[in-house]
């Protein structure tokens, strides 16, 4: 896999994210989303990923669950 090519996705994820935030629900937070996207993973392999502190990525998947 060529890692030198940044994958159009995530330039895109971000505006999605906050169109998707924009509804009432408990999707409705950019980061929660984001952290979602990063599939099933250990709490601070997610913080890490979505660039996150582990008590701030923490909390959004509380709310989730």
């Amino acid at each position: 896999m060529d890692d030198s090519r940044e994958d159009p996705t995530r330039k895109a994820a971000p505006a999605l994210f906050d169109a998707l935030a924009t509804t009432d629900n408990p999707l409705s937070k950019r980061k929660r989303l984001e952290l979602l996207t990063q599939g099933e993973r250990r709490v601070d392999a997610l913080a890490k990923a979505a660039g996150l502190g582990l008590t701030t990525a923490s909390a959004p998947l509380q709310t989730l669950k």
